[in-house]
């Protein structure tokens, strides 16, 4: 059991810890680049997903040919690329929808760690509510930039950077502080079954 946690959690922190540091040097882009930060957004998300779409070509091509019939790499990787090159050739008429996209971005973030208080909460952990709070804030803050109420875009672009850079570092400390709560629970855990395991009567030989 502790060690299925343990492999779970060792993948969700690889995870979190690649999405602060995006977080945070998106944030920096737009603090110190906020005329050019969607362009810039554009021509980083076309690229990822030009790589994205090769690999899945090359991916594709050296499966057996038994598994070719079942995979979608050719086309999912044509497609990703085809984007890609549009967000790089087009990237005026995509900046648009840049700034919904971040809006979006905080919203979804904001909800996991929503998802991440409540499951601190399920173990008991001390300070599960500074991590709700946090979450809902970004959360409202993310529902707010879908509507840019800051008046000029240079100015909506340097905020919600801001908010960015925060709320990856915040990602960073929170995710030192589960880390603690979950091998402590894990601990617990380990020792409970060890006691469960001692407890069980063995039966005397006849």
């Amino acid at each position: 059991m502790k060690g299925t946690l343990e492999r779970i959690f060792s993948e969700f922190k690889k995870d979190t810890i690649l999405l602060a540091i995006g977080v945070i040097i998106l944030g920096l882009i737009l603090i110190f680049f906020p005329l050019m930060a969607t362009d810039i957004i554009c021509y980083a998300i076309g690229g990822l997903l030009i790589v994205g779409g090769i690999c899945k070509i090359v991916e594709y091509f050296r499966e057996p040919p038994a598994y070719a019939f079942g995979s979608f790499g050719l086309m999912l990787g044509t497609l990703l690329s085809v984007v890609g090159l549009v967000f790089i050739i087009n990237p005026g008429v995509l900046a648009k929808i840049v700034t919904t996209i971040i809006a979006v971005i905080l919203i979804a973030d904001g909800v996991l760690k929503i998802q991440h208080a409540v499951n601190l909460s399920r173990i008991k952990a001390a300070r599960w509510w500074i991590v709700l709070t946090v979450g809902i804030v970004i959360s409202v803050i993310g529902i707010i930039a879908m509507f840019n109420p800051f008046g000029t875009v240079a100015l909506f672009m340097r905020i919600i950077g801001i908010v960015l850079f925060i709320n990856g570092i915040f990602d960073l400390f929170t995710l030192f502080y589960v880390t603690k709560s979950v091998r402590t629970f894990t601990d617990a855990l380990s020792e409970h079954e060890a006691l469960n395991v001692e407890a069980v009567p063995v039966d005397e030989e006849k």
